[in-house]
């Protein structure tokens, strides 16, 4: 004899079915969750899902969703945490804003029981903040001009003598302080400590009064700065390695060289109040992994991994690592650009140099 009717026992399984999924669907514990980071698009992007982001979601058994249609930079992550709700988990910054927007109260501390920074330079990571991967400024030269001389450091530059031409350089302080400083005197390791010491903003601006009447143009992006030396607008320049390398292998009639390069790296940080904090520091950590840096550098074509111990794994390639600036010997020879100097100096150098271009 049934205590209750066919119907009844079915309704009530489905009740029962529907109040499971119900809580499934609002529980963080039983839910897949989903980060989401926003960082730039294109090859970029393509190379972070395909070498980084779908591993991750397979280990870490999440979700991750990118968005590359809204802005990644410092006014962006202040209005996203400004509106109480930011929408993303993972933001993308530049390697001297990561120290500014830290300072201003705008990102969650990082768990370095979690993150794994042992091989990493104290330089490239802080309380908030980590770096993603490395890129440099670099001194790039038409070998058509200079055809039976080879520049090396930025003294170079501003030997107008034995490297007579049209020079290009960056509108903006970044880059310039650094290589002035060099082409007088400073060693590498010493243009922070330079800079900082009194007179040293003069010493460099001053510096820079020299090259300035043989400065043909001054570039505001990257492809610019490839299209003056393409066209024979410019003879010698600074470069993103990225795109000297780009315009050496399509045939162009250029080189550059490492030497006294100016290392540096963009960042990954979590906006204050990111509604899948937890998870994105799961996400955080395992970017930071020496796996994933190695093979993000091969897939996205020679960004140098931010953790070193990428080298030793034996994804990047001998051949590859030829090609990237960041290995362990040429760094003995270049500036790491010091994030904490420029966060702190960046808006009054700013001002200086504007002035300086429009006297």
């Amino acid at each position: 004899m049934r205590l209750f009717p066919l119907s009844r026992v079915a309704s009530r399984r489905c009740v029962l079915a529907g109040v499971i999924a119900f809580v499934a669907a609002g529980s963080p514990a039983l839910a897949q969750q989903v980060v989401t980071i926003q960082m730039d698009g294109g090859a970029f992007a393509k190379a972070m899902r395909e070498a980084v982001l779908d591993p991750a979601e397979k280990e870490l058994g999440i979700k991750i969703s990118v968005d590359s249609n809204s802005g990644n930079g410092i006014a962006d992550l202040r209005a996203q945490v400004a509106s109480g709700r930011p929408a993303v988990d993972i933001m993308s910054q530049g390697g001297y804003s990561a120290p500014m927007v830290e300072r201003e109260g705008l990102l969650e501390p990082l768990d370095y029981k979690m993150i794994d920074v042992s091989g990493m330079p104290q330089s490239s990571y802080g309380k908030s903040w980590i770096a993603a991967y490395e890129f440099t400024a670099l001194i790039a030269w038409s070998t058509e001009t200079f055809k039976d001389k080879k520049p090396a450091g930025w003294a170079a530059l501003w030997d107008v003598k034995t490297y007579p031409g049209k020079r290009s350089l960056r509108r903006r302080p970044l880059y310039a302080l650094e290589a002035a400083m060099i082409a007088d005197g400073v060693a590498p390791a010493d243009v922070y400590t330079a800079l900082s010491a009194p007179g040293g903003l003069d010493r460099a601006f001053k510096k820079l009064e020299e090259i300035k009447p043989h400065v043909a143009a001054w570039w505001t992006s990257g492809a610019q700065s490839m299209q003056l030396m393409k066209d024979g607008e410019a003879d010698i320049g600074v470069l993103w390695d990225g795109r000297a390398k780009a315009l050496k292998n399509s045939g162009a009639e250029v080189d550059f060289t490492y030497d006294q390069q100016i290392l540096q790296f963009d960042c990954w940080v979590i906006p204050k109040g990111a509604p899948n904090r937890d998870a994105a520091m799961k996400l955080m950590a395992y970017m930071a992994k020496p796996e994933p840096q190695a093979r993000f550098a091969v897939a996205v074509g020679g960004y140098p991994p931010a953790n070193p111990k990428a080298y030793d794994t034996g994804i990047i390639s001998a051949d590859a690592v030829k090609q990237m600036a960041g290995t362990p010997e040429r760094r003995k020879n270049a500036i790491v650009q010091d994030v904490s100097w420029w966060a702190n100096n960046i808006e009054a150098v700013e001002k200086r140099f504007t002035s300086f271009l429009q006297q």
